[in-house]
């Protein structure tokens, strides 16, 4: 839409650095944003603006809410695992850190269950009732 040449390379390119964190994204957004360059200066800066966009809702909305409804944590509590994880083991990090909170909160759920008391923390690792969860409840409730 913004007339980028080569734009189905690049989205080809971005697709297969998606999977190296920070790096693969900023290469493709150099890439795309040099090449641009040749044609418009106003174009280029219009190709940063939407990736940079892009990037914000994706890492900050769209990857939170996904992860929440797979494992039940709460956008921030992910929000704050990545970034301590990558704070604790650096490119590590930030790949386990989901699959370690997702292993500890359960494990704190069942210790809980186990010993029949809510615990201090009980409240935050709950999971989060969906929507299908509350249309059951009420559908559920005697007329």
């Amino acid at each position: 839409m913004i007339g980028v040449p080569y734009a189905l390379l690049f989205g080809v390119v971005a697709g297969l650095l998606e999977f190296i964190p920070l790096v693969g994204p900023l290469t493709v957004a150099l890439g795309a944003t040099l090449v641009t360059s040749f044609h418009s200066m106003a174009q280029a800066v219009w190709v940063l603006a939407f990736l940079g966009a892009l990037r914000l809702a994706q890492d900050y909305v769209v990857f939170p809410r996904l992860v929440r409804r797979g494992i039940h944590l709460h956008p921030l509590g992910v929000i704050l695992a990545i970034l301590s994880g990558a704070e604790l083991a650096g490119m590590a990090g930030i790949f386990l850190a989901i699959p370690a909170v997702a292993v500890l909160s359960v494990m704190h759920r069942h210790l809980l269950e186990h010993r029949g008391s809510g615990g201090l923390v009980s409240e935050l690792l709950k999971p989060t009732p969906t929507a299908a969860d509350a249309a059951r409840t009420t559908s559920d409730a005697p007329a």
